[in-house]
């Protein structure tokens, strides 16, 4: 019965996992549940599910969890969108741990490899290089500017709160009216955001639920 799998896809990890990754009956709803009242093992169990939707890939974008995030660019099956590879890259910046996935994904262009090939190191380079037809004259004054940038330590600062706060505000909100569409807007999630300090996430759950 559907009550029962959504049961256990919200039980410990290890009961959860198996569920998670191969039940047919969870629907996208039930999956952006598990992925905001859950622990970031679920989490991470839903990114590596085998041909995740393309709704559930932008609500694991929206919530920006670094973890989650490496290993959703690591699914090959997830259904990920032009625009959703581009937001992965532009995170990539700062999360150093979705580079070399976002490397060998067959949904990375040449213009977002461009973008990608300037803030990864020199094995990563080449391995980009052997796909795509790079021009290093070329990007090495923008390499230079990313380089100069982060040993000024400008760009970002920290992982739970980076990025432009307007850009942060607006990701939540995408989050909190998926979460309401879906009919999984619920007072667990308030708590759970301000468990994690989430204050913008909790002020959007907040309001909406008003």
């Amino acid at each position: 019965p559907s009550a029962l799998i959504n049961m256990l896809a919200l039980d410990e990890i290890e009961i959860a996992r198996p569920v998670i990754s191969a039940s047919p009956l969870l629907q996208d709803a039930d999956l952006i549940r598990v992925l905001v009242e859950t622990t970031l093992e679920h989490q991470i169990a839903v990114a590596r599910r085998p041909h995740l939707s393309g709704g559930v890939v932008d609500a694991i974008l929206d919530r920006g969890d670094a973890v989650t995030m490496t290993a959703l660019a690591s699914n090959r099956t997830a259904e990920i969108s032009d625009a959703a590879m581009r937001r992965m890259v532009e995170c990539s910046q700062r999360i150093a741990g979705l580079r070399a996935p976002l490397t060998r994904h067959p949904r990375l262009s040449e213009a977002m490899a461009e973008q990608l090939y300037q803030w990864v190191g020199q094995a990563l380079r080449q391995s980009i290089g052997e796909r795509f037809h790079i021009d290093d004259a070329r990007l090495a004054p923008m390499i230079a500017a990313s380089a100069q940038a982060a040993a000024r330590g400008a760009t970002w600062q920290g992982s739970a709160n980076t990025g432009d706060p307007a850009e942060r505000q607006e990701m939540e909100r995408r989050l909190v009216d998926k979460l309401q569409a879906a009919g999984q807007l619920r007072p667990g999630l308030l708590i759970r955001a301000l468990r994690e300090r989430r204050l913008g996430l909790f002020e959007q759950g907040l309001g909406a639920l008003g």
